[in-house]
């Protein structure tokens, strides 16, 4: 019901049948046998003043082994990046150092990050 958009008569309901299925979306990416894919992060300035952002993808971050996923690493230069990635890297860099953010990251240090894939497929 809550996801078709519908108004329940007590807001405090709906607010916490939400919240219940947030934390159920958060739980579901620690099972046991599934992987955790996150964007490891670094944000850096060249010597002539351009910004630039290199992402490397880990394939599973709740393994001690962090196997890195080569399809997935990338440079950009900071106005080419995408929307939901600047997004991210401006709320954890609002953040203190060694922070967690659900559904977003982690924050290593002013400039690096971990940030959570949304679709593994890309």
């Amino acid at each position: 019901m809550v996801l078709s958009g519908h108004t329940f008569t007590s807001p405090e309901l709906g607010a916490n049948i939400q919240d219940m299925l947030n934390k159920k979306k958060i739980s579901a990416r620690f099972k046991n046998d599934d992987a955790v894919p996150m964007d490891f992060v670094r944000v850096y300035t060249m010597s002539y003043g351009e910004q630039r952002v290199d992402t490397v993808r880990v394939k599973d971050i709740t393994n001690y082994r962090r196997e890195i996923d080569t399809d997935h690493n990338r440079t950009w230069l900071a106005k080419e990046l995408p929307e939901e990635l600047m997004g991210k890297i401006a709320v954890m860099s609002m953040c203190q150092d060694d922070e967690f953010v659900e559904d977003v990251g982690f924050k290593v240090s002013d400039n690096m990050f971990y940030l959570y894939v949304e679709d593994v497929t890309t």
